[in-house]
């Protein structure tokens, strides 16, 4: 997220200044930025957090030559954050979302749930007059925004699954170069002590291999 606001910031501020020149002693000002994120998610997060672009950085610094910090708001319901007292537009935004969960965890089809909840929206007050004007946009929208939500879920758990399989695929393939390595010094007249010195293994272990090749 840094990273994003780094590269948008800098184009942005490419476009400020592409009428001055910064060879001049003339100072250049600049607008002073602030990065913001609502986040409103399903997965638990702390009411308010803090992302900086030095997390990224291969080499830590106490303090880092560049940096640009990014302030995460969980704008969720229950986090009861001040932004949504002060921004009516935000807090009835999230009033509908936690409607469309309620109601998707509910019925099991987020269709009816959206359905059902912009109508209750509507009934309430909430997002009224936008709603009833696009009313089937926002069903749509809402949709969408759940069924992308739930394919990234879904992707982001087959990936995790399958480098769960590739590692336990790594690992077994490296156990069995490791078994035939030692055989082969075994084989060579290599004692336990410099197998093992020589696999950078403990001794114990290549102990317990031979075990099972003199079975």
């Amino acid at each position: 997220m840094p990273l994003r606001f780094l590269i948008y910031v800098t184009k942005e501020y490419q476009m400020l200044i592409r009428n001055q020149t910064l060879y001049a002693s003339t100072l250049v000002e600049l607008p002073t930025p602030h990065f913001v994120v609502f986040y409103n998610g399903e997965e638990e997060r702390e009411a308010e957090s803090v992302l900086k672009l030095s997390h990224s950085f291969c080499q830590k610094a106490d303090e880092p030559e560049l940096e640009l910090i990014v302030k995460v708001l969980n704008i969720n319901l229950d986090k009861k954050q001040r932004i949504l007292e002060t921004c009516c537009l935000l807090k009835e935004y999230m009033l509908l979302v936690d409607k469309i969960r309620k109601y998707a965890a509910e019925y099991k089809d987020i269709n009816r749930a959206a359905e059902q909840a912009v109508t209750e929206c509507i009934e309430e007050n909430i997002l009224a007059d936008f709603l009833r004007k696009n009313r089937t946009e926002a069903i749509e929208v809402c949709i969408f925004e759940y069924d992308e939500k739930r394919e990234k879920e879904l992707i982001r758990k087959a990936e995790y699954a399958e480098g769960k399989k590739e590692g336990l695929k790594e690992g077994q393939k490296q156990g069995e170069e490791r078994v035939f390595g030692i055989y082969r010094l075994y084989r060579d007249k290599y004692t336990e002590n410099q197998i093992a010195e020589q696999m950078k293994i403990d001794v114990d272990e290549v102990r317990n291999i031979l075990e099972k090749f003199k079975e």
